[in-house]
């Protein structure tokens, strides 16, 4: 079975998430999304490489699929750019 490329934007309420990914054996962590020193030390836990920025995430990294744990204000925007990036498996 194909592993499922998966990026998480935001760490904070995205911690639990991102540590999910990286254990199951369904799913290829590929990018994680945010900012601090809370997202750079789990950027490292879970090796996968941190974008500051989520729109040049979804530009520049092929998915299958994206957790967005962001602040509810940008669920919105932030489904819309997945979208708009050809991702359809959006969580």
């Amino acid at each position: 079975m194909e592993t499922i490329k998966v990026a998480v934007l935001g760490l904070n309420q995205g911690a639990k998430a991102a540590r999910d990914a990286v254990e199951s054996p369904r799913f290829d962590l590929v990018a994680v999304a945010g900012f601090g020193d809370q997202a750079e030390a789990l950027a490292e836990e879970v090796n996968a490489p941190l974008f500051h920025d989520y729109e040049e995430l979804l530009r520049e990294v092929d998915l299958d699929a994206v957790i967005i744990a962001l602040p509810n204000g940008l669920h919105l925007p932030a489904t819309e750019r997945a979208l708009a990036a050809g991702i359809r498996n959006i969580l």
